[in-house]
């Protein structure tokens, strides 16, 4: 069928590398947050994973761009001896060129980080490397290569019993073994696939997996099959807003009808594809709608309409040349059958001469690669006579001049001498000056690590003398109170008792609240993402802003010292929120991504001014704590609202502790 060709094949390893290998989106906010951390930062290692995350908030939309970000990051590790940090941009240097077609290269990356992993045995990110080996040589054409990788690939997960990344694997094998024309094998995969998903109702995989079953059974020329999965797969689209999706299942199930010949069903599946391409600014793919709906309409006999849209997709003028041969096509067609000669010709030219242009396209890149074999082999054969003639000529020079050569070989050796000494006695103090730094760095945590641990010491205190100290008391007074024997009192007397109660009641659930905001028994008892949770619950209760929470990515778990810190910081914004923004709304947000977890405390309030210096209790406690994240705080206000975001580096904070200890 002629919609399920070597584009969506295309589209689906993009798809799956960019759900494997968890590349963002290109987020302008966070863009921001990190230069501004370049430029406030001195600290290489931070600098470097900067750099790194910016190529690869890059890497889909400006290659040039996140390639020299890499290579700085790569500069910075490397003068750090980070072995995980140079490892991990390798990583993503081998999908930076991978995206830029230039598989060897990507390959011999790729190669590089899987030693590394190897040598730290670390299960989880060998299956992504060779998830991601197979990836680039299915997109480089080698498909027997690419099979063993994933099978590799899947076998880990299979030994860590994890059915999503399984499935997702087997979706991968599923799409090689279709471009091998091999369907059973195909079909097995599929369905494997779909067996571990649908117990576990993983529905966002479900869709791809769904999706690439349409396709096969489209390709068997199995509509009834096709459609049902193409069906299934809408249905999850739409539940689960994937926009992009659900166009495609729109245009691959109007594609089918079209096929059948009922071109009332395949119109209506066609615009609405049209539509959602539209509306998103998805060029390519509207182009391509815009042809097929053409199409439909040629074949209902409809030839204006047919024309209009063809003429519509021409004038977007689309980079694929095989795209504009196809819309030349149809337009000779349609004017052929009206006899509308001229235009009919003409459009014919241009068919040809696009056709051409795609014959000539892959024939020169044919002959250039073997040219290219040709001229390196003649280079080889050529060095190889030049060595030759080299080595004669340096045996008679070796007759002739050996007194000659054994002095200088005396004199460079003590140069050479002389200049490992100077290297490594520079070497010696540029390594103590480090120490030095660092011993410095250290001291200036550990007091900071104090002070914040006598800090939290003397609140846990305080929230048990709260606790068992007055609202002891205060509960004694309340029992006290109601065991008055009232049958004697007259009714004024016994309202005035009531009223007490309830103001002792106030004020026992008030010293509870400064208990529990003292020293939160959530963070002890459960996670960060608990506390946290339950600290914007309490606060959005007693005040007339809503306070919503959002946690994406796994829980992340820390030492107790590095969660309490950050809930602390949390904590102190919230009530900044509360007391001075004026807002309706507030958002606290908390991204776990890979090794670093991002943070956002927002507001719609009145805002302030950012470059006034603000010397207030608790947003020294803000950057205190910050500081001893070994981050920034990052603050933006203006007339829609305030915003704080920290970055925090994980590995590096663990590292610490580990060295600490």
């Amino acid at each position: 069928m002629r919609f399920f060709g070597q584009r969506h094949i295309l589209l689906f390893f993009f798809i799956c590398s960019l759900s494997f290998s968890v590349i963002a989106q290109n987020n302008p906010e966070e863009l921001d947050s990190l230069f501004q951390v370049l430029r406030t930062s001195d600290d290489p290692k931070v600098k470097a994973t900067v750099h790194s995350r910016i190529a690869w908030l890059n890497i889909i939309n400006d290659i040039e761009l996140a390639k020299a970000h890499l290579d700085t990051s790569m500069q910075l590790y490397s003068q750090t001896n980070n072995e995980r940090g140079v490892a991990n941009v390798k990583y993503r240097y081998a999908v930076l060129h991978r995206f830029a077609g230039e598989y060897d290269t990507a390959l011999t990356y790729a190669r590089e980080y899987l030693d590394y992993v190897n040598s730290i045995n670390d299960s989880l990110a060998l299956a992504n490397i060779y998830y991601q080996l197979g990836v680039i040589y299915g997109q480089g054409g080698d498909y027997e290569s690419s099979l063993n990788e994933y099978y590799n690939c899947l076998r880990i997960y299979e030994a860590l019993d994890d059915p999503s990344s399984r499935a997702f694997t087997l979706n991968s094998i599923g799409i090689i073994y279709k471009n091998l024309n091999k369907y059973e094998d195909a079909e097995e995969a599929y369905l494997e696939a779909v067996s571990l998903l649908e117990p576990i109702e993983d529905k966002s995989n479900l869709a791809d997996v769904y999706n690439s079953l349409g396709n096969l059974y489209a390709i068997l020329n199995e509509t009834d099959k096709a459609l049902d999965y193409f069906n299934r797969s809408l249905d999850i689209g739409i539940e689960l807003k994937k926009v992009w999706g659900i166009a495609e299942d729109y245009s691959s199930i109007g594609m089918i009808y079209l096929d059948l010949g009922n071109t009332e069903k395949a119109l209506n599946f066609l615009l609405k594809a049209e539509d959602i391409y539209r509306e998103n600014n998805y060029e390519e793919d509207h182009t391509e709608s815009l042809l097929n709906i053409a199409i439909v309409y040629a074949a209902k006999e409809d030839f204006k309409n047919s024309e209009n849209y063809l003429i519509s997709a021409l004038e977007r003028k689309p980079e694929s040349m095989k795209l504009m041969k196809n819309i030349h096509f149809e337009l000779y067609k349609l004017y052929s059958a009206s006899n509308q000669i001229q235009k009919a010709l003409f459009h014919h030219e241009n068919y040809s001469s696009y056709k051409d242009s795609i014959y000539k396209t892959e024939n020169i890149e044919s002959i250039n690669k073997l040219q290219l074999q040709y001229q390196t082999e003649k280079k080889d054969l050529q060095l190889a006579q030049n060595e030759i003639l080299i080595e004669q000529a340096e045996v008679d020079y070796l007759k002739k001049k050996n007194q000659l050569y054994l002095a200088i070989g005396v004199g460079g050796l003590l140069l050479l001498l002389a200049t490992a000494l100077w290297l490594f006695f520079r070497q010696r103090q540029l390594v103590k000056n480090q120490e030095i730094e660092n011993l410095k760095t250290q001291r200036e945590l550990t007091k900071l690590e104090s002070l914040i641990e006598g800090e939290e010491k003397e609140r846990k205190r305080l929230a048990q003398d709260l606790h068992d100290g007055i609202n002891g008391e205060l509960s004694v007074i309340k029992y006290k109170i109601d065991t008055v024997g009232q049958e004697k009192l007259n009714p004024k007397e016994k309202s005035e008792i009531d009223e007490a109660v309830h103001l002792l009641d106030k004020a026992i659930q008030q010293v509870r609240n400064i208990s529990h905001n003292l020293a939160p028994p959530s963070l002890l008892n459960f996670n960060l993402n608990e506390a946290i949770k339950q600290n914007c619950h309490n606060l959005s209760a007693s005040s007339d802003i809503k306070i919503d929470y959002q946690s994406f990515g796994s829980p992340v778990k820390l030492n107790l010292e590095y969660e309490t810190a950050i809930y602390r910081m949390i904590q102190e914004l919230l009530n900044n929120v509360v007391r001075h923004s004026e807002s309706t709304e507030a958002l606290v947000q908390i991204n776990h991504h890979e090794d670093s977890l991002d943070i956002t405390v927002e507001d719609n309030g009145k805002g302030y001014d950012t470059s006034v210096h603000h010397a207030g209790i608790g947003l020294k406690n803000i950057h205190s704590r910050a500081s001893f994240l070994n981050t920034k705080c990052v603050m933006e206000s203006g007339e829609m609202g305030t915003s704080a975001n920290f970055h925090i580096n994980i590995d590096q904070l663990n590292n610490d502790k580990s060295s600490n200890s």
